[in-house]
């Protein structure tokens, strides 16, 4: 720079990058990019070639609509990428929520649920093809906790044999403890 001339720095524009600062973002988020693209390829490469991996070797389990006989879903297993049974059939699930079992037991209707939950309850969901239930339970209800009105032992049993009475039609319980929270024993 000449001598007597004074340099002047001016500030940039609010939000803009100085060139070159951008100019190096953009590589390296190129850099990124690739690199995360070539992980994916490998990923997916991986699962294509991976003998765990049962694609073709293995029936899958699909009752089909109005089936009678209801496929085997005891000894569920995650083999690979898959949800088997214990003769290594692929499994599907087709499942329903059975809510009521979180709320019945505190509303003052003195019940553990609503509805029957009983045979005829789980027959029509057999001829649904439905082979998994979600049934949502309640930490309070369970230990008959923080004034409910129904809870502790009659809970348990009721919610017990739902679940007996879903296993022995071949349906998959899917148990959730819903609701829990801090409260006095």
């Amino acid at each position: 720079m000449p001598a007597g001339r004074k340099r002047v720095i001016v500030p940039p524009r609010a939000g803009a990058t100085p060139f070159r600062r951008r100019r190096a973002t953009r590589r390296s988020l190129g850099s990124c990019l690739v690199v995360g693209l070539l992980l994916l390829g490998s990923a997916i490469m991986t699962l294509k070639a991976s003998p765990r991996h049962p694609r073709s070797n293995s029936a899958t389990i699909r009752p089909a609509i109005g089936e009678t006989g209801l496929p085997d879903y005891h000894g569920l297993q995650v083999m690979g990428g898959t949800l088997q049974n214990a003769a290594g059939q692929v499994a599907q699930l087709h499942g329903v929520n059975r809510s009521s079992w979180e709320y019945t037991c505190f509303d003052g209707s003195g019940l553990t649920h609503d509805g029957t939950a009983d045979q005829t309850e789980v027959s029509a969901m057999a001829s649904w093809n439905i082979n998994a239930v979600r049934v949502v339970l309640n930490e309070d209800c369970w230990l008959g906790i923080n004034g409910v009105t129904v809870g502790g032992a009659a809970y348990q049993t009721a919610v017990s044999n739902y679940v007996t009475l879903l296993t022995q039609n071949n349906i998959v319980p899917i148990i959730n403890l819903h609701f829990s929270a801090p409260g006095a024993v």
